[in-house]
């Protein structure tokens, strides 16, 4: 059968290959709002849509959850960027937050944050950031600190999870930050 369920629903799902097994299977990651707007997740930006030369003018892929970049920790978890509610962020992301982050960054809207998933427990945790998240890679350091990339040219700020304290507390307002991108072009 299909990998995928429908094809609405194909970003929203994480593949699983089992290559000891030969079975293919998938998780659907399913955002914490249910009205979190379905679409693609590039269509929210300044990319010209047309019709495919395969599907014609019907979206093909809308989903919710808008899986990406997944990318394994040390110990088997798989950590991915998805939509898991609307874009405007919580209160501790805005002007006027005690957030270290949003004291110099305050953020008002992020449609994509983080999810990650255990396949010992078969427990998925959805991560609410306060910065639009495309990418993602591990840095090596003793807090397994996760940067994320916007992506894009008016994507905003680079952020971080510090994953050792959010798996410690569940708390992704403490184990986060973000800040602009500044170029130093002076040397001041």
């Amino acid at each position: 059968g299909p990998l995928y369920g429908a094809p609405e629903d194909s970003t929203d799902f994480n593949p699983i290959l089992d290559p000891k097994n030969h079975t293919k299977t998938a998780i659907k990651v399913s955002p914490r709002d249910p009205d979190t707007p379905k679409g693609v997740f590039i269509a929210s930006g300044n990319f010209t849509a047309g019709p495919s030369p395969y599907w014609g003018a019907e979206p093909y892929w809308s989903s919710q959850s808008s899986v990406h970049n997944q990318m394994f920790d040390q110990d088997g978890r798989v950590w991915m960027t998805a939509r898991i509610r609307k874009p405007e962020t919580p209160a501790f992301c805005r002007e006027g937050s005690d957030h270290p982050s949003a004291k110099l960054t305050p953020m008002t809207r992020a449609p994509r944050s983080a999810a990650v998933y255990d396949p010992k427990t078969k427990e998925m945790k959805l991560i609410d950031l306060c910065f639009t998240t495309h990418h993602l890679i591990f840095a090596e350091d003793s807090n397994n600190t996760l940067w994320f990339s916007g992506g894009g040219r008016n994507a905003g700020p680079v952020g971080w999870l510090n994953t050792k304290k959010f798996l410690e507390t569940g708390d992704a307002a403490a184990s986060q930050g973000w800040t602009e991108i500044v170029l130093d072009i002076n040397g001041n």
